[in-house]
């Protein structure tokens, strides 16, 4: 079908040689060149550097490149036909991910705009996906321009409009994937601080919490994320329809 086959590291080819039916097969032998080389020397090659094959032999593809096997077929009375593989890519670098526009673990009050790209020589197209979501609610802003082709892809986003639902916690998630199956993950937690705090709970405190009765004690941790020092702060709990203030220590 002249399609392209990708694979990682140890990409195993396996040769098929069909019996000829008058005088019988006499050599076999295959030559494996680089895609760019290989109309001027697969078919011509000299014979020191056809090797030898078999029907059933595997042929191990370990070093990255691109590939096309040559084979040659002699019967007893020295008729010749060759034959060729589709292009055969062995690839096992990773899809290089980059986010700009923000910085993990920051507090941000100012203008924020992400840019998130994808490049790998192999792209999957479609494969880039983008997941940002608030601990609070907050919202993914506009995506304003996006862009993809065979070597990767690119997602610019609007700033984060200034409104008080967008102030949160978020976390960011990316992954890309290209045609031999390497896929890279990136996650970064990022606030956006315009009117004050952000507030949000540990994960052991959300897996408690995530069930309703509990028979014991556990500790509750909350997490504050402020542009500026924070001097002090006040914790309150509501009991049987009462607010409480908490006390430090106690």
């Amino acid at each position: 079908t002249g399609e392209t086959f990708y694979g990682k590291k140890d990409v195993a080819v396996r040769f098929e040689i069909p019996q000829d039916q008058e005088s019988g097969i006499r050599a076999a032998k295959y030559f494996a060149a680089a895609s760019e080389e290989a109309v001027y020397a697969g078919f011509y090659a000299g014979e020191e550097l056809r090797q030898d094959c078999i029907d059933g032999m595997e042929l191990m593809l370990s070093e990255e490149g691109s590939y096309v096997i040559y084979v040659m077929t002699e019967d007893r009375v020295g008729n010749r036909a060759f034959a060729k593989s589709n292009e055969i890519v062995v690839d096992e670098t990773d899809p290089i991910l980059r986010i700009e526009g923000v910085e993990d673990r920051s507090a941000n009050g100012g203008s924020i705009v992400l840019h998130v790209s994808c490049e790998d020589a192999h792209y999957r197209k479609g494969s880039l996906e983008i997941s940002l979501t608030g601990a609070n609610g907050g919202k993914e802003p506009e995506r304003k321009e996006e862009t993809e082709n065979e070597q990767g892809a690119s997602v610019i986003f609007g700033d984060f409009p200034t409104g008080k639902t967008y102030d949160d916690l978020y976390t960011l998630k990316v992954s890309a994937e290209d045609l031999a199956g390497n896929k890279t993950e990136k996650e970064m937690t990022f606030s956006v601080n315009r009117y004050g705090s952000v507030y949000d709970l540990d994960e052991n405190t959300k897996q408690e919490l995530s069930t309703f009765y509990h028979t014991g004690e556990f500790p509750v941790t909350f997490l504050e994320t402020n542009l500026d020092y924070v001097k002090a702060a006040s914790v309150w709990c509501r009991k049987d329809g009462e607010t409480y203030r908490m006390e430090q220590g106690v």
